[in-house]
């Protein structure tokens, strides 16, 4: 029975027992009737009813969030990483370039004069050429006036305080001295340069001496000063090639000579045991031939530095010497044996 209302039926009966439903606290209009009583009525109570769930305003949540899928968020994740990585990326690099650029701008550690001065050589000949070539600019200049003044000489005793050894010297030079020719030296001179061959380092000067005769003049210090060598430039020794040339007779005689490889050989020097030699001076109007055994330390030497050996020569191969010369026997020529090479280069010691 639900609510206070009778039933819209009679209740069904079976065997004695009266089914019914009462819903709720109300008084049934009929009571039941007396022989019921014993027979307890089963009744079916509602249960606490629960409030209805209230729902909240929008204004208290906010408004509705839109659902995002887990491959949106997956892909969300990966940008952000990536990001993430490559602002790693730039900083480290920027650390880098500002730790490279603060070593550089770093002092470097002082280091002692011992470990700051470059190591000086104990050669005389090293620490000459050293010196020449760090005041090039100014040893040229110095020596290109030192010739002009020489070559303005009227007479020996002008010219002899110019020169190197002057008091050594003063005989041969005053008995050799020749006036520098017609003017000064013609044309602009070659570009002077070191003479890195001789035992002793020089600034050398080319040139022309009047019309054609060419000139290649040294220059050494000595006291302090530039001065000419004399021998070295005008290729002087105990003898000049055009002496040699002339007939002078000549025993372990020092001569300057430029030297070149020949192929002229005579029956005295055979080809089988001698190597064959041009001796000429600067100019190359004077020539004379000398000879070497094959087998001797002269021989080696002059093989070594005029590159003999190589498959590639020039036709025109020459290298400036200072050595000893002995004349031989030959009727009608001047033939001459080399007994000792002194050194590369005109400038002695």
């Amino acid at each position: 029975m639900i609510g206070a209302s009778a039933p819209s039926s009679a209740a069904a009966t079976a065997g004695g027992i009266e089914i019914g439903l009462q819903i709720g606290t109300g008084t049934p209009r009929h009571a039941a009737p007396a022989e019921a009583d014993a027979v307890p009525v089963h009744r079916l109570e509602a249960e606490t009813e629960v409030p209805p769930t209230r729902l909240k305003a929008t204004s208290d949540v906010g408004p509705p969030v839109p659902r995002v899928s887990r491959r949106s968020r997956t892909k969300h994740r990966t940008k952000h990483w990536t990001l993430g990585m490559a602002a790693l990326s730039c900083l480290i690099a920027v650390v880098a370039v500002v730790t490279k650029l603060a070593g550089h701008s770093a002092p470097a550690p002082e280091r002692s004069v011992e470990e700051s001065a470059p190591p000086v050589s104990s050669d005389p000949a090293t620490r000459e050429r050293k010196y020449l070539f760090d005041n090039f600019g100014s040893l040229s200049i110095e020596a290109a006036e030192a010739l002009e003044r020489y070559a303005a000489a009227r007479n020996a005793a002008e010219a002899l305080p110019m020169i190197r050894n002057s008091s050594g010297l003063a005989d041969r030079f005053s008995a050799a001295w020749q006036p520098w020719g017609e003017g000064p030296p013609s044309g602009p001179p070659a570009e002077p340069s070191v003479d890195g061959i001789s035992p002793r380092p020089a600034i050398a000067l080319s040139g022309k001496k009047g019309e054609a005769e060419p000139f290649q003049y040294y220059f050494v210090r000595e006291a302090g000063e530039l001065r000419l060598d004399w021998e070295a430039s005008e290729g002087r020794g105990d003898l000049s090639i055009e002496e040699l040339q002339s007939g002078a007779p000549a025993s372990d005689a020092i001569v300057r000579a430029r030297i070149s490889p020949a192929t002229y050989f005579t029956p005295s020097f055979p080809e089988s045991t001698y190597r064959s030699y041009q001796l000429e001076d600067l100019s190359g109007d004077n020539v004379v031939w000398a000879f070497v055994p094959v087998d001797s330390e002269t021989a080696g030497f002059l093989k070594r530095n005029l590159n003999e050996g190589s498959l590639i020569l020039s036709a025109r191969a020459a290298l400036k010497v200072t050595l000893k010369v002995t004349r031989q026997p030959a009727e009608g020529a001047n033939l001459f044996l080399i007994t000792e090479i002194l050194h590369n280069g005109w400038v002695s010691p």
